[in-house]
């Protein structure tokens, strides 16, 4: 459609400046002949500054009329078009006829000019409809803009946002339909936090005196061999139960985005710090530690920085083997861990995976910790096992 309408805008624009620059030539032209005629009239001569550019002697009388001609341009050797005026003068009992001319722009002119006209309204409409649909789009999508700017800030736990007010009727309908989800979003998450913390609480409690219990009738004198394994298996089955529901519930706290105040943390001083706890568990173990480390900022919350390189130790030494060995590297860009340890039949992704267990029974939950803060904080967590029993773990920032 838009290709025919500037054809036919064009071929109507050259046929109005062609009649325009007739309309003004014979305008022109015959100004001129009246000013002759006038001035023979009255001085019976012709003016000096006349512009007749032949006279012709002896015709008969006629009515003026106009023509187009084509004279040849000397200098240029073609043709060029021109619009000529010819009209009777009767001069003592004479007859002449009095030709006056005036140049015309040539097609190939007209055509040129019709092209550079087009092309510039074109501009101009191209730049008009373009800040219009910007203006038209800005107003009608500021809404829209405003609820998404809200919505892209909003964490559970806050205040539920205010959004903009908006005439259309379908930003209203939407902004209606997330209020109401957000409001949902936000009660499930209140009573999921509050029912974690009090059966944290509760379990905690009964743990603790379940376990309190347990060890003041393990150092109960009169004890037999039977009854002391069956405690002792009470008890460790106790302590584990209780590590269990801590780390579920930084699970729930991780995925509830309640440790989310990402600030640049220095892990090498959190590494140290590390470290420096676990160093009486490496000895006990016999196993060689060599690390290579160098200062390391990266934005993460402090705290989640803690449990990840905690989780990873721990689940260095936890998993290796005798007189095994543990590298730790921590650059610019990514923090690895390779430890010695046993071979393993299943693969490293389900390890990764809450509640799987390895050949000896252990919970991988510390991975899935680790593997959750990874996936809030976008870094890239790879797990191999190479050569020799050799396992990799790498954190890349």
């Amino acid at each position: 459609m838009l290709i025919p309408a500037l054809l036919i805008g064009a071929l109507f624009s050259f046929l109005i400046i062609r009649y325009i620059v007739y309309e003004e030539t014979d305008e022109f032209l015959t100004y001129e002949m009246q000013r002759i005629q006038r001035y023979h009239d009255k001085y019976n001569d012709l003016p000096e500054d006349h512009k007749a550019v032949k006279i012709v002697e002896d015709t008969p009388p006629h009515e003026s009329y106009f023509r187009d001609t084509l004279i040849l341009e000397p200098a240029d050797n073609e043709r060029v078009p021109h619009r000529e005026l010819r009209f009777g003068l009767q001069h003592n009992n004479r007859h002449f006829t009095v030709v006056l001319r005036n140049l015309l722009p040539g097609s190939d002119d007209l055509i040129e000019g019709t092209l550079l006209i087009m092309a510039g309204m074109m501009a101009l409409l191209i730049i008009i409809f373009s800040m219009m649909v910007g203006w038209i789009s800005k107003k009608t999508w500021q809404a829209f803009y405003g609820t998404l700017a809200q919505l892209t800030n909003y964490q559970l736990g806050q205040h539920l946002p205010t959004f903009p007010s908006t005439t259309i009727d379908e930003f209203n309908t939407l902004q209606q339909s997330l209020t109401a989800l957000l409001l949902k979003s936000d009660n499930d998450y209140r009573r999921t936090k509050e029912f974690n913390e009090n059966a944290s609480h509760e379990f905690q409690t009964h743990l603790s005196v379940i376990r309190a219990e347990t060890e003041a009738l393990m150092n109960h004198s009169q004890l037999n061999r039977n009854d002391a394994a069956h405690l002792s298996t009470i008890h460790r089955s106790t302590l584990t139960l209780s590590r269990v529901q801590n780390a579920l519930l930084l699970l729930s706290k991780i995925g509830n985005r309640e440790y989310n105040r990402p600030v640049l943390t220095n892990l090498q001083t959190t590494l140290q710090r590390i470290l420096e706890l676990y160093h009486e568990s490496i000895e006990l173990r016999d196993l060689r530690l060599t690390v290579d480390d160098e200062p390391t900022e990266v934005r993460i919350d402090p705290g989640l920085a803690d449990i990840l390189l905690s989780n990873l130790v721990k689940n260095a030494i936890r998993h290796n083997t005798s007189n095994g060995f543990i590298h730790i590297e921590l650059k610019e860009n990514r923090f690895r861990i390779i430890n010695s340890g046993p071979s393993l039949n299943t693969s490293t992704n389900e390890l990764m995976e809450r509640f799987s267990k390895g050949e000896n029974g252990n919970m991988g939950i510390g991975l899935a910790i680790v593997k959750q803060i990874c996936e809030l904080n976008r870094f890239q967590l790879n797990y191999t096992v190479e050569k020799e029993n050799r396992h990799c773990l790498t954190v890349a920032f």
